[in-house]
């Protein structure tokens, strides 16, 4: 069994906000031809909530992707990391989406809602450019990117404009200002 390296293991698709009597999942894909051991292996959350591994990965096109569970869930629905290391402690693949900030919020993915997934559709290590919510999550199977239609969810978040001061009385530029509204009962990553 080959001990993976950076790139043969990535995180492949998350559900952070499950369906109500549904766990969150994380799930990896292995993107070699060899059987990988992840022994010793962890998936972390932002503040260092672990979760340990102790599997092997399958190359086969059936046995390729590994679901992680988190029945008593861990991930924040508004915002969070998801960081796989290896055995020694280093981070293998990372993942951060809405509104967590890990030093620059502009490159996380954005947050998928119940009932969405966020599914990786590339490999270059950036998470708002590897990852896409889809309206067809594909636990344990290679993922499917669908988009949703806009009466397909009536709680996907929804910004307003609900104030607009463009012209102040007092002609004083510092004093113009746009107010936005979320109409959503969790925080919308405005990046």
């Amino acid at each position: 069994i080959y001990r993976p390296m950076r790139g043969d293991v990535l995180i492949n698709e998350l559900v952070s906000d499950p369906a109500d009597r549904e766990d969150e999942w994380i799930e990896l894909t292995n993107t070699t031809q060899r059987k990988l051991d992840l022994s010793g292996w962890s998936i972390e959350d932002g503040v260092g909530t672990r979760v340990m591994l102790s599997e092997t990965l399958d190359a086969t096109s059936d046995n390729r992707y590994m679901v992680i569970t988190a029945a008593n869930g861990f991930l924040d629905n508004p915002g969070d990391r998801v960081i796989l290391r290896s055995s020694d402690g280093t981070i293998i693949d990372e993942a951060t989406y809405g509104n967590w900030d890990d030093g620059d919020v502009r490159d996380n993915a954005a947050v998928a809602i119940d009932p969405f997934s966020l599914a990786r559709v590339g490999n270059t290590y950036y998470s708002r450019d590897d990852f896409r919510i889809t309206a067809t999550p594909t636990k344990g199977a290679s993922n499917k990117i669908t988009d949703k239609k806009p009466h397909d969810d009536e709680s996907a978040p929804t910004i307003i404009i609900s104030e607009l001061v463009p012209h102040p009385s007092s002609l004083d530029p510092a004093h113009e200002f746009i107010e936005l509204h979320n109409q959503n009962n969790i925080p919308v990553n405005l990046g």
